[in-house]
């Protein structure tokens, strides 16, 4: 399991930071944990497996 940063998420999902917070907030992302200092940390795979949901969320609206 490989812990990533909220910026690293971002980067990988093609959003800002603040998107992905936002996402937090909204209960449509969760992370693996957060620290102490209150960031958050998600699993790569977990961010892997929302950007393959995401993707085919848009092909499937696409194809109509």
């Amino acid at each position: 399991m490989i812990l990533i940063t909220t910026r690293k998420a971002a980067e990988t999902l093609n959003f800002s930071s603040r998107h992905v917070c936002r996402l937090v907030n909204e209960n449509k992302l969760t992370p693996f944990a957060v620290l102490d200092n209150g960031h958050n940390v998600f699993t790569k795979e977990a961010i892997e497996a929302f950007k393959l949901k995401r993707e085919s969320r848009k092909e499937a609206i696409n194809a109509k």
